[in-house]
């Protein structure tokens, strides 16, 4: 391009400025027109912006020419003093303090004027870098590289066995190896986020420092798990990785972000940390088990939902993973959606018996839960449902089969824990829940279906002489116990047996309340009267006077049974 070609092209740059046009839309209007040679666009912003700066000449400014270079009896004069005084300075400090500090560019005087025209070639050749810009280029442009490939010669060349090497040379080269872990512990820590302020008020806090720290951060990472790979095995770990790094390699496996998008460094990261600390490693597979577990607990209320997968597998893999994290979350609704899945499956055929089974483990942990609020929250879930389903509304409609939704705690270990422990628990809105529970199924034989209340009696015998010692004439459930011992005669299946109403009569005798043992002395009394064979004993029990006897197994001294080994006739 001749000078007057660059001239024109100037000309109508400055024509494009004076008539509004845009950077961007100059280079367009300039291509348009000469459609021989295309102009550069660095070109056309550089001249864009002094023409809009005000300038008007379109012609190249006087320069100086080339820094002056020669060699003159001041400036030597002036070097050798500076050497005599100290013998350690360098040319560096030399160019500063003398005249020719404007020849390397070091002065600012070396740099004033305009900048040189990039299409003036005699002119580049003078163009000369700055010690701060050449070690800035170097550092963007071979540094980074050159790290890279001194990495790839460290890995090919050493091997593990570097830590067991105790030559001097090894034990130098394990050292730095150490040295150069302990300072990306330190850089890892710099870069972490945690460092950064988080005052949303605070003016002076930019973003773009948050992702500049972040990739720092990642390439960071990506670097140690590079060189803790091949040199550093999980097994030789010991003694290598300080108790520094280790604690950043623990921040680490933390970051879900990292852990998602590299999820292989941080399984590696992890590897080490069970190696050197299972206690860290132990808290991590908890908190991981906690999050996952709420990731479950959210699809499982999402599938809670659905009528077509609600009794699947999968929500049922769901609600038990769901289990380990109901401490924390608290989620009311999942014990609410988990007792009417029990329902459910409960009435369902024989077809869900390993769904029972799991849902019964399930519901047992649920009522056993060592936090009081939601153990109520259990009861009360539990509660309800069973006045929903045993309720005369439900048992009055034709062909009825509600009944068969309470059939789930119908189960002699689920009854056992609720009279053994709900019944007993220290909690008194857990222990009124479940008093209320076991009431209303005591009062619901005729809401259910025969074979089903004989099925609660069956399954009831196991817990029967815990619930026997809450016989009360005071409360409803007292009352309601005491009423299974009545002493009718009655053949029907639908009552206990007879031999079950006399044990159960015999431990009320042992109650500390007057009353009760008065109540159960009269039913005694009934059993010694209509006894086989008990007209021709003498005396006639039925002629006794045994008003007084309601205290007959009342001792005043306690008397220890620790060392009676036999079986009870309780």
């Amino acid at each position: 391009m001749t000078p007057e070609d660059r001239l024109i092209k100037r000309a109508v740059i400055q024509f494009c400025v004076n008539l509004g046009k845009t950077p961007s839309q100059t280079p367009k209007v300039m291509n348009e027109a000469s459609s021989e040679t295309q102009v550069k666009r660095m070109l056309v912003y550089k001249w864009h912006k002094r023409f809009s700066e005000g300038r008007e000449s379109i012609c190249d400014d006087v320069r100086s020419g080339r820094p002056v270079s020669q060699t003159t009896v001041c400036d030597v004069e002036a070097v050798k003093n500076i050497v005599d005084a100290d013998r350690r300075v360098t040319l560096y400090e030399i160019c500063k303090m003398t005249s020719r500090a404007s020849s390397v560019g070091l002065s600012p005087e070396g740099r004033r004027g305009e900048p040189i025209d990039l299409e003036d070639v005699p002119a580049l050749q003078y163009l000369q870098l700055t010690l701060p810009q050449f070690c800035t280029q170097v550092i963007t442009m071979e540094v980074l590289h050159l790290l890279h490939l001194t990495l790839d010669i460290v890995i090919a060349m050493v091997t593990p066995g570097l830590w067991q090497d105790q030559s001097m040379a090894a034990r130098e080269c394990s050292e730095k190896l150490i040295e150069s872990l302990d300072v990306m512990a330190d850089l890892l820590k710099f870069h972490h986020h945690s460092n950064l302020k988080s005052d949303p008020d605070d003016t002076n806090n930019d973003p773009g420092d948050l992702v500049q720290q972040r990739q720092c951060l990642i390439g960071l990472h990506v670097l140690l798990a590079r060189i803790l790979d091949p040199l550093v095995p999980v097994d030789k770990c010991r003694g290598v990785i300080s108790e520094n790094l280790l604690s950043i390699m623990n921040t680490l496996v933390y970051d879900e972000a990292l852990s998602n998008s590299l999820p292989d460094l941080q399984l590696q990261l992890l590897g080490y940390l069970q190696y050197l600390d299972d206690g860290r490693y132990s808290v991590y597979v908890a908190t991981a088990t906690i999050c996952q577990s709420l990731q479950r607990t959210c699809k499982f209320m999402n599938l809670a939902q659905e009528e077509a997968s609600r009794l699947s597998k999968e929500t049922l893999f769901l609600c038990e993973g769901a289990f380990d994290s109901l401490p924390y979350h608290r989620h009311m609704n999942y014990i609410t959606e988990t007792v009417r899945l029990c329902s459910d499956i409960g009435s369902r055929s024989q077809h869900y018996e390993d769904h029972k089974a799991r849902y019964k483990k399930l519901l047992l942990q649920l009522l056993a839960h060592p936090i009081g609020k939601l153990r109520l929250s259990v009861f009360t879930a539990v509660l309800q449902c069973v006045k929903t389903n045993l309720s005369v509304l439900k048992a009055s409609e034709p062909g009825s089969t509600s009944c068969e939704k309470v059939r789930f705690i119908i189960d002699a270990d689920i009854l056992y824990e609720i009279i053994v422990f709900g019944l007993a628990d220290k909690d008194t809105k857990v222990a009124n829940a479940a008093s209320e529970l076991v009431t209303h199924l005591l009062k619901s034989q005729l809401l259910m279906s025969p074979a089903l209340w004989q099925l609660m009696l069956k399954e009831l015998a196991r817990a029967l002489p815990i619930l026997q010692s809450y016989t009360s004439v005071n409360t409803v459930l007292g009352t309601s116990i005491l009423a299974m011992l009545e002493t009718k005669p009655s053949t029907s299946p639908s009552d206990i047996t007879q031999g079950e109403k006399l044990r159960g009569t015999l431990r009320c005798m042992l109650s500390t309340d007057l009353k009760v043992r008065s109540e159960a002395l009269k039913r005694l009394s009934w059993y010694l009267s209509n006894e086989e064979g008990g007209v021709r004993r003498l005396p006639i029990f039925s002629e006794l006077n045994v008003t007084d006897l309601a205290n007959l197994l009342i001792v005043d001294t306690p008397r220890s049974v620790d060392n009676d080994l036999g079986r009870s006739v309780f």
